[in-house]
């Protein structure tokens, strides 16, 4: 199964669970002086340095990880790879929501840490060991 941004959103069946949580979450990232908030297609993002770590679509948290970590998720629980206009998004992951909201804020810190070590690294400012 892949997660894809171009299909309809489906509702989520717990009411505004999803949302409320992901509203929640993204607050606490929104008070990180370098996390901001971005738009693209019909989501709201949150982007570090101008690069988008996470957002929320079809009732599922999307973020971007490490390679292994994002294989490791979708062997394991029920995160799948991430599709956009056809196009399998590398490193995307699509994440339902869990019975417990500390999964969907360890992943979104996760995120926000790789996208944000990528955007050091290109700009030289921090070592890659």
């Amino acid at each position: 199964m892949i997660a894809n941004g171009d299909s309809e959103p489906m509702t989520d069946p717990t009411g505004s669970a999803a949302r409320d949580l992901y509203a929640a979450l993204a607050a606490v990232e929104l008070a990180k002086p370098d996390v901001s908030p971005g738009r693209s297609l019909r989501s709201e993002t949150l982007t570090v340095g101008g690069k988008m770590f996470a957002f929320l679509y079809a009732d599922r948290l999307i973020v971007k990880l490490p390679a292994d970590r994002a294989a490791g998720l979708i062997a394991t629980t029920g995160a799948v790879p991430y599709e956009a206009g056809g196009r399998l998004m590398k490193e995307w992951v699509s994440i339902p929501l869990p019975e417990d909201p500390e999964e969907w804020r360890t992943v979104l810190t996760e995120a926000y840490e790789h996208v944000r070590a990528i955007g050091l690294t290109a700009r030289g400012l921090q070592r890659t060991t």
